[in-house]
């Protein structure tokens, strides 16, 4: 299947940086959240801005993650909380305040957290203080259930896969949580690791990492299975990558203003794609995130200068 290329349409979605963005399960839905304290819901056909989320977090919103069933979801942000907003009404129905640093990763785990029953039960949270925590929906407290403390710096992303929670820390460590069996597996990769995905087979683990490198390590044994660079350029600023495409494609955003594509199994670059026109300043080109659709037929990138671009099949 080919990766989608050709930019649709460009849209302000922030006044100031755009640090995270999601789809909604299914696809219909784009959420994006800026250094404006704003979280806005796209439709990703219409490309029409659905809704604005904008009172609840005090400083810049860092993470997005969505239920299942789209009823909710959650948001992560500078402020060190941690909130759970109801789609429809717009409002938010549960804070957390345990942190002691920015919150840069959220998700949800817990009973059917990733099937099709929408029944998380758990909220997951990873911070600048080296702190992952969890957070239970069904308790009325704002207290942490259990609590992650490996890290020796601040821990930048999540994954979750079942019983197992992957962080990958700014002090060059992936780390692979079994909460069943109460054990911890860390994994040396060296620079700061920045962004984690599961590949949809649950066999591998992609960790970005600020050298301008992507590795496709082993859930398993932890061995390195591929290596993407050469494409894009990434040793400053934090870029949410991904897979995409059935994982035919490892995707992730640039310094230097480009959407780049390569190929899973052979690592090489397949697509290049330039994001901004001539004449924007350097430091404004940094494309922060980037996800593609579920079905493959689109793909969204973000900057810092608040611009939500969409790309189509060409």
């Amino acid at each position: 299947m080919p990766f989608p290329t050709k930019l649709i349409t460009t849209l302000k979605a922030h006044q100031g940086a755009c640090h995270t963005l999601t789809y909604s399960t299914g696809g219909a839905y784009i959420l994006t959240g800026g250094s404006d304290r704003a979280i806005n819901l796209f439709n990703s056909t219409s490309h029409a801005l659905v809704n604005t989320y904008s009172k609840g977090h005090g400083y810049e919103i860092l993470s997005l993650a969505v239920s299942q069933n789209n009823n909710t979801f959650i948001s992560g942000g500078g402020d060190r909380a941690v909130l759970l907003w109801d789609v429809q009404s717009g409002k938010y129905l549960r804070r957390w305040s345990e942190h002691g640093g920015r919150v840069n990763a959220v998700a949800f785990a817990g009973e059917g957290g990733n099937e099709t029953t929408g029944l998380e039960s758990v909220v997951v949270s990873a911070s600048f203080d080296t702190k992952v925590r969890f957070f239970d929906l069904k308790a009325s407290g704002t207290k942490p259930i259990q609590m992650l403390e490996e890290a020796k710096d601040s821990v930048g992303c999540l994954a979750i896969r079942g019983s197992e929670v992957y962080t990958g820390s700014v002090d060059g460590r992936m780390r692979c949580y079994d909460i069943r069996m109460g054990c911890v597996y860390t994994d040396v990769v060296g620079p700061p690791v920045t962004s984690l995905s599961l590949t949809v087979d649950g066999t591998g683990v992609l960790a970005g990492t600020l050298d301008s490198t992507l590795r496709l390590f082993d859930r398993a044994s932890g061995g390195l299975l591929q290596t993407f660079k050469g494409g894009h350029k990434n040793d400053e600023y934090r870029i949410e990558s991904c897979l995409g495409v059935s994982d035919h494609y490892v995707v992730t955003g640039s310094e230097d203003g480009y959407m780049v594509a390569y190929d899973l199994l052979e690592g090489r670059m397949v697509e290049r794609v330039k994001a901004y026109k001539e004449g924007v300043e350097e430091k404004r080109k940094v494309l922060a995130c980037v996800k593609v659709h579920p079905r493959g037929k689109q793909a969204v990138t973000a900057g810092v200068d608040g611009s939500l671009m969409i790309f189509g099949e060409a």
